[in-house]
């Protein structure tokens, strides 16, 4: 924990002091072709993290409706096969 703390500080460091942002500096330090690599891991990191957050905000809904209409989860569907 500690050892991530000091990474996110010493990242976010630079953005925060001299107003560069994170594309900035992985051009500065990996280059121009080199950043795309950087910045699409960064992309890959946020489609776990967000599709991560959906599906436990999807079960966080689940629970809400089926606290306010017990019959939420044993309703039949309505909905055509095809």
């Amino acid at each position: 924990m500690v050892i991530s703390s000091c990474n996110a500080y010493l990242n976010g460091t630079p953005g925060a002091k001299h107003h560069l942002g994170y594309g900035m500096l992985a051009r500065s330090t990996f280059g121009l072709w080199g950043s795309y690599f950087v910045v699409m891991l960064n992309v890959f990191q946020s489609f776990v993290f967000y599709g991560t957050q959906m599906y436990f905000g999807g079960q966080a809904f689940v629970i809400i409706l089926n606290s306010l209409s017990p019959g939420f989860l044993h309703m039949r569907n309505t909905l055509p096969e095809k």
